[in-house]
């Protein structure tokens, strides 16, 4: 046993150990002594140990808080078994997640690919809640599938046993209309299977009935017809006033979104106020009535549009999208020697004869309809079963159903975004390769017909790179303010904007405002292209492939997007994973600047692309690869997959932050969302995983304060037991607390928010997934609350595992997900003794100080008391070391300082005196030297950095913990300098596009530290602060939250520090000046160092550097300005210096650094002044003086480091955990009573 948990027993609501949450069990109250039949079941039998266990409690009459859950357990096998009984098979994980949210009475969209077995699992609920007397409604996109379903559900509803009636409401199948519509109202029918078409057809014949459960395959063909929504909802027994109060809280949700995008802030809050109103109105309108289920079901989940977010308002979830980034493609390229677009035709012919079957073919959009329509002839008439899919043209359903049953070799379309066989394709078992028939690419003139606001931002962003500094900001303000606009713009808007901008004529309100801004941006970039300069930069700029072409200036802008979603038709998503597809681009040599950018643009958007010339690939492995997995996919969709066990499984991976919580979802797709008491649970599909994904907003339990054992901590036969509670927190004050009172013991608010909601809420999802994936930080603490969390979910679900990521990327998620561990029990015995000691030697100090200076909010910390000794003997080295400062600027940009130890009245007038006059070089050493490049960044001397940029301590790891939540660093507490392989390739991507073909005589990769899982603080991408910056703005590049100029600024001095850590040694020439000024007849000298040349920059050229001017003996320098300070030889610590000497030291922990400094300063013992220095106050030297007086054994650095050591060893399982507690509890009550008696004896 390691702790005990406060009303955390799932069944009675009081306290629990660790042991029996992790087993599943109640407390030791609910269940004193666990039959071994018992306890054999939780290896064996999850769900049947928990069934058991409840039958137990209920025979001894103590079945409570468990009672609801084992009911829907029990719901849950009785389906398991109806389900193997009808179609003959086991019901898969994701199937049993699905089942339990529909028993448990909730609505929600199953968004997943094809094979996964979502229409079966919804045939087979629908049979189940016909068999208990519901109605059941089930809308299909087309004929053939509800034919198909209806099908289904007679032959499954005759293995069953079932006398079921079903309405075949779709395709001319009924024969008395009106025999089968009464038999509807007077609920004569268990189901009905209808199409979008039929439903809006027959809609008011059946308006009144109210269905139980509605399921709806394929959302998007649904929402075809707009009101289909409002009719399903009618259906459900939402009222028409239910109805129109949810679409106006959508629409009220819309505007405030668009006004806080557009900056509009003033006009927010009578929107909100309104926002509320509707809210209440509409909780007031739905509380009186009783509603079906909803059940929606897709393969892409491409729903758009205002009125699919009803389903938020009145049922709580949105259905999402997957994504099109998860895939399995080899992405390669072939230059075609010539200058035509029709030299690109024979090789294309080539390729499909070398590839076979399975192809579909993209020419570029700049080419058109008419090229694609010629190549397709052409390859037809050599042979190749070819067949041209026009988007929008008769008969390409035909045309896709003869390519899918393998009729046609090839498709060739037109790659465009909304393409027919860019979107609209999912033939995992028949797609096996894509061809791209010149790079696909937007081609447009740059003249003054230019309109339309996307491209006018593009070309803007092009400039923002290549004017000069000042104008470059300006451009960035016009570019942001556009961006806002360009985001918020519908596409008919837009075409709106465009066209008055071509006609020259005006519009009206917001749109005006909009027409207004992007008329002055093509108005400035006209401007900027007359200088002949900037037009020669521009045309020569790597960001973008301009060509002038018979003395017409074309863009070409790679249309990555469609590259990305047509090419991950040959990689989708089954039952076994990902298929293995093949990507090429055949291209003309012209196109080489536009094949470069859309390599470029695809690693922004995918971490793991590889693109290789395909003569390096080996083809006959990759096409076996290709159809291998076409085989299982085609296996997959026939059902003939009984050998794969759970092909997919329902997992909840949780997380602390919901900024990370988004960012990781957003990587796999536009993620489902519910909305579960007050937190937000997205789902997305990743690999063989339906994965749910929620954040705990950070510790969900600590320590009680309530008066138990010494200060949380009982002891029990000799052994600390630990006991927490839920964090419960003042909404009027802020103040935190552990105990279990209702009212704030601070203020007495009685508005508390406690984590109880959040473990409630945890516990509830944790109920509907076979799998939880721990993935809180990768660190001790991060372990900790991971092991909490674990604790509270653990007698809901099957499973918990750890997963651990160092950085927020798609590729680092998908391969902790594929490698989980268990929870590091070390690790959180490491972090128990932290916050135990924390705990006791703080409150134990902390009584003492508030007691005997009669202050309440003094507090006292193990690392925190020698830290303030530092700062007091470095204040106190100052003040023995004043003297007068001369900070003098010397023509040149030289800064020199003087030490003038004088009385300062000889020296303030100084400036008056020295202005104008010459300081003497009285002597100069040169040498050359060879720098080696710095390592990457690890905390302590990232906030040492920092610190010299102008960045608090707490500042820079907030903003460090927002980046790599982003996914734009690595994790920020690390004491390791380790670069791993991925970290070396980004910087080799980053180096080789800086210096292109020279790139590996700057490239130097280095392990660095090579022990251990953790990684240096480095980026996750190769992009650098301006290029981050330009992406953001131009939308490229989305974040959870706006990035400021500080987030910048400190990924700049991150991103420089990593890159120059993977480059080649410097070589300077450094000089050493002694420089002479005399004041008042007296000499005095300064010495200053510089690099004065550079022989070879090497990592300098990224880092940077400062080059001054080369100086001989007898030059005199003009004094151009002075400054007088009354100072000290010795400087104050900064927040940065102290960082550094707490890693030096061993005290402190890479978590706890910028903690350390931000107590002291909070509990007044130190202040920071103008400059960062840090400066102890006169309660910080009471407090310390005291602190050593009395207590200097438990305080003293000596002992502190002692104590991290111990920490250390127990985290790799090297030291007992127990032992290190009872000593500290022995030295602790030993100074403690000794202070009791010196101040009884002196009393």
């Amino acid at each position: 046993m390691h702790a005990i948990f406060s009303r955390l027993c799932p069944n009675c609501g009081g306290d629990i150990d660790d042991e029996r949450l992790f087993k599943g069990l109640p407390c030791r109250s609910c269940l004193p002594e666990v039959p071994d039949s018992i306890g054999k079941l939780s290896y064996t039998s999850p769900l049947e140990l928990k069934l058991a266990v409840g039958k137990l409690l209920e025979a001894e009459g103590r079945l409570s808080g468990l009672k609801p859950y084992l009911e829907l357990m029990e719901k849950l096998r009785d389906f398991e078994e109806f389900f193997s009984a009808v179609t003959g098979k086991k019901m898969w994980s994701a199937q049993r997640a699905w089942a339990k949210r529909a028993l448990s009475g909730q609505s929600f969209a199953v968004i997943a690919p094809t094979g996964v077995g979502k229409t079966l699992f919804a045939v087979t609920l629908t049979l189940y809640y016909a068999r208990h007397g519901r109605k059941i409604l089930f809308i299909l996109p087309t004929i053939v599938l509800a034919n198909q379903v209806y099908e289904w559900l007679l032959k499954y509803s005759e293995k069953a046993s079932m006398s079921l009636r079903v309405v075949p409401l779709f395709g001319g199948r009924i024969r008395d209309k009106e025999e089968a519509f009464d038999a509807i109202k007077n609920g004569l029918v268990e189901v009905v299977v209808t199409t979008p078409m039929s439903l809006a057809k027959n809609f008011d014949r059946m308006k009144g009935v109210k269905f139980d459960l509605v399921a709806v395959d394929d959302v998007d063909a649904l929402l075809r017809r707009s009101k289909n929504i409002d009719r399903v909802l009618n259906l459900m027994g939402f009222s028409d006033e239910a109805v129109d109060v949810a679409m106006r809280i959508v629409k009220e949700r819309a505007r405030i979104v668009g006004l806080l995008r557009t900056g509009r802030r003033d006009k927010v809050e009578e929107h909100r106020v309104r926002l509320n109103e509707l809210t209440e109105k509409l909780k007031d309108i739905t509380s009186r009535g009783s509603y079906g289920q909803l059940v929606v079901l897709s393969a892409t989940g491409r729903a758009r549009g205002l009125r699919v977010r009803l389903f938020r308002e009145l049922l709580g979830f949105e259905a999402g999208t997957i994504m099109e980034y998860m895939r399995n493609i080899q992405d390669c390229y072939v230059v075609v020697e010539g200058g035509e677009a029709e030299d690109l035709m024979k090789p294309t012919l080539e390729l499909v004869k070398k590839l076979g079957g399975g192809g579909l073919i993209y020419v570029s959009y700049d080419l058109g309809a008419d090229y694609a329509e010629a190549l397709t002839e052409y390859l037809k008439s050599n042979g190749v079963k070819a067949a041209f899919a026009r988007s929008g043209a008769r008969g390409i359903k035909k045309l896709i159903e003869e390519f899918a049953s393998g009729g046609l070799e090839v498709l060739v379309g037109v790659a465009s975004y909304y393409g027919v066989i860019v979107r609209g394709l999912d033939l995992p078992e028949r797609v096996r390769y894509a061809i791209f028939v010149a790079v696909p690419k937007f081609k447009f003139t740059l003249e003054a017909e230019e309109n339309q606001p996307v491209r006018l931002l593009q070309i803007m962003s092009v400039f923002q790179t290549i004017v000069e500094e000042e104008e470059a900001s300006q451009i960035a303000r016009m570019i942001a303010e556009m961006r806002r606009h360009a985001l918020r713009l519908r596409y008919d808007e837009a075409r709106l904007i465009a066209d008055a901008l071509r006609k020259g004529v005006k519009l009206e309100g917001y749109l005006e405002e909009v027409r207004e801004l992007f008329a002055r941006a093509k108005a400035r970039i006209n401007e900027l292209l007359k200088d002949e300069e900037i037009k020669r930069r521009f045309l020569e700029s790597p960001l973008i492939d301009v060509r002038e072409i018979e003395g017409t200036l074309y863009m070409f802008i790679p249309d990555v997007m469609t590259y990305i979603q047509a090419s991950g038709r040959t990689s989708r998503m089954y039952t076994g994973g990902l298929t293995r597809g093949l990507s090429v681009v055949v291209y003309l040599p012209e196109d080489q600047h536009a094949l470069d950018n859309l390599i470029k643009q695809t690693r922004i958007y995918i971490d793991d692309v590889q693109w290789k010339p395909l003569s390096e690939v080996n083809l006959e492995e990759l096409l076996k690869e290709i159809d291998e997995d076409r085989v299982k996919a085609r296996m997959a969709l026939m059902g003939e997959v009984n050998e794969v066990k759970d092909p997919v499984k329902s997992a909840l991976m949780i997380v602390e932050s919901p900024t990370k919580a988004r960012t990781i979802a957003n990587f796999f797709g536009r993620p489902s969302r519910r909305v579960i008491g007050p937190l937000r649970v997205y789902e997305v599909f990743v690999g063989n995983f339906l994965l749910s994904i929620i954040a705990t907003r950070g510790h969900v339990f600590d320590l009680t304060t309530e008066n138990i054992g010494k200060y949380g901590v009982e002891v029990l036969d000799g052994t600390y037991i630990p006991i927490y509670n839920t964090l419960k927190r003042c909404r009027k004050c802020g103040y935190q607390f552990t105990t279990d009172e209702l009212s704030c013991p601070r203020c007495g608010s009685t508005s508390i928010w406690s984590s109880s909601d959040v473990v409630e809420v945890l516990r509830r999802i944790a109920s509907e997934v076979d799998l939880a994936l721990i993935a809180t930080d990768p660190d001790v603490e991060g372990e900790k609350i991971g092991w909490d969390v674990a604790c509270a979910i653990a007698p809901y679900l099957y499973q918990v595992k750890r997963c651990e990521f160092h950085e927020v990327t798609r590729r680092a998620i998908y391969e902790s997900i594929n490698s989980p561990r268990d929870i590091s029990i070390p690790m959180v015995e490491a972090q128990i003794v932290r916050r135990i000691e924390d705990r006791w030697i703080g409150f134990g100090l902390s009584e003492k100080l508030q007691k005997d200076f009669n202050i309440k909010w003094l507090a006292a910390g193990r690392v925190q008391t020698p830290v303030l000794g530092w700062i007091i003997k470095r204040c106190d080295e100052w003040k023995r070391n004043i003297t007068n400062l001369l900070i003098v600027d010397l023509e040149g940009g030289f800064k020199v300082y003087f030490d003038v130890p004088v009385n300062f009245k000889e020296v303030k007038d100084a400036p008056s005196k020295l202005k104008g006059q010459r300081v003497v070089v009285e002597s100069v050493e040169v040498r050359e030297e060879e720098l080696n490049p710095p390592p990457p960044f690890t905390t302590d001397e990232l906030l040492f950095a920092a610190s010299t940029k102008g960045f608090s301590s707490a500042e820079a790891m907030r903003i460090a913990q927002e980046l790599f939540e982003m996914g734009l660093i690595t994790y920020h507490r690390t004491d390791s300098t380790r670069v791993s392989d991925v970290g070396k390739a980004i910087a080799r991507d980053y180096l080789a596009e800086k210096y292109k073909e020279q790139y590996k005589d700057w490239y130097v990769p280095r392990d660095w530290f090579k022990e251990g899982a953790h990684e240096c603080i480095r980026p996750t991408r190769p992009i650098d602060a301006t290029t981050l910056q330009r992406l953001v703005m131009d939308g490229s590049i989305t974040t959870i939250i706006p990035l400021t100029m500080r987030h910048y600024r400190l990924y700049d001095l991150i991103f420089r520090r990593f890159m120059a850590s993977q480059m080649r040694k410097a070589v300077v020439v450094r000089a050493t000046y002694t420089f002479r000024l005399e004041l008042n007849g007296a000499p005095y000298r300064a010495k200053y160092e510089c690099i004065v040349d550079l022989k070879d920059p090497g990592f300098l050229d990224i880092l940077g550097f400062r080059k001054m001017p080369l100086l001989k003996v007898g030059d005199q320098l003009e004094i151009e300005e002075v400054e007088v300070r009354r100072t000290s030889r010795v400087p104050f610590y900064r927040e940065g210096d102290v960082v550094r000497l707490m890693k030096e030291r061993g005290i402190g922990r890479p978590s706890t650094y910028s903690k350390i400094i931000e107590g002291l300063i909070r509990h007044r013992y130190v202040l920071k002044n103008r400059w960062g220095g840090l400066i102890a106050t006169g309660l910080g030297r009471k407090v310390y003086e005291y602190l050593a007086e009395k207590f200097g054994e438990l305080v003293s650095e000596d002992t502190t480091k002692r104590l991290e050591d111990k920490m250390t060893l127990i985290e790799v399982g090297k030291a007992n955990y127990q032992e290190v507690l009872k000593e500290v509890y022995e030295q602790l009550d030993r100074l403690l009573e000794g202070a009791k008696k010196i101040e009884a004896s002196t009393a």
